[in-house]
């Protein structure tokens, strides 16, 4: 694949508008998720466990609130660093959220908080292509089975009766599905873009044509005005007749491009000029 510029504008503009709505995402459910816990933490703790829950609610709302207004203003390596530090933030909490039920001696479901950061991760843009994404998810797998040997959840008769294992490594299952579907979706996006791209490059350059086109015209009129006239004092000459032969050429080309002018699209064109300056990933 040749990444000209034209490909590398739209290709930055489309992975910072993905980013940018990743970002949101990891807000918006970082936020809910601190509402929906502090419910639940009065059924399985007994009381909300507040010196948790609301750094992260006041986080999420903040992060949300700068996303949504300066969506136009915020730069690529921003965005990206503020998906990546959310989705970082969330491994020492689930740790500490899930320890705090396991020790509490009242029912729960384990693994829960694992289970969704998977699936988020797997979804999520960080950037240009999937290795954030492996990193990142080889790292929670890892959390989560340093967390179930820690606690020594496999010994757990309910847990081992229900066959509960069994819906976690389908949850993983589900998560490395994803990163694959996303990993595919990456390279056909690759492509798609690298059509328009070269759509709006022959775009471009068709206009350059007719601008040559457009700035021949008023010449071409005085020069076969000039040519006539040399014809009718010279009826028998063969310099006249051999620039009227190469008038006619240049007048054929000229109906050539006024021609294609109606066929043309230019609405990729004008969608790359519309562009900002290319961005470095």
């Amino acid at each position: 694949m040749i990444e000209t510029p034209q490909f590398q504008q739209l290709w930055n503009e489309r992975l910072r508008l993905e980013t940018w709505y990743s970002c949101v995402a990891a807000s918006t459910l970082m936020g809910v998720a601190q509402l929906v816990s502090l419910e639940a933490d009065r059924h399985i703790l007994g009381r909300p466990f507040f010196v948790l829950r609301l750094p992260y609610l006041f986080v999420a709302l903040a992060c949300l609130i700068v996303l949504l207004h300066q969506r136009d203003n915020l730069s690529f390596q921003t965005i990206q660093i503020t998906i990546v530090a959310l989705t970082l933030a969330v491994f020492p909490y689930i740790w500490v959220s899930q320890a705090a039920f396991a020790t509490s001696h009242n029912p729960w479901i384990p693994f829960y908080g694992f289970q969704i950061a998977a699936l988020a991760i797997a979804s999520y843009r960080y950037g240009n292509g999937v290795r954030l994404n492996v990193f990142l998810l080889v790292a929670i797998t890892i959390e989560a089975a340093v967390f179930w040997w820690h606690f020594h959840l496999g010994s757990e008769r309910l847990l081992a009766q229900s066959g509960y294992i069994w819906n976690v490594l389908l949850t993983g299952f589900c998560a490395a599905t994803l990163l694959v579907a996303r990993y595919l979706y990456e390279r056909t996006l690759r492509r798609l873009i690298e059509v328009e791209a070269r759509a709006a490059t022959a775009e471009m350059a068709a206009r350059v044509f007719l601008s040559v086109r457009d700035r021949a015209n008023s010449p071409l009129q005085t020069l076969g005005i000039g040519l006539a006239l040399l014809k009718r004092q010279q009826p028998a000459s063969a310099i006249s007749d051999a620039l009227l032969k190469a008038f006619k050429k240049l007048v054929d080309l000229h109906e050539i491009f006024n021609s294609g002018k109606a066929k043309i699209d230019w609405s990729e064109a004008e969608r790359l000029t519309h562009l900002g300056p290319s961005q470095e990933n």
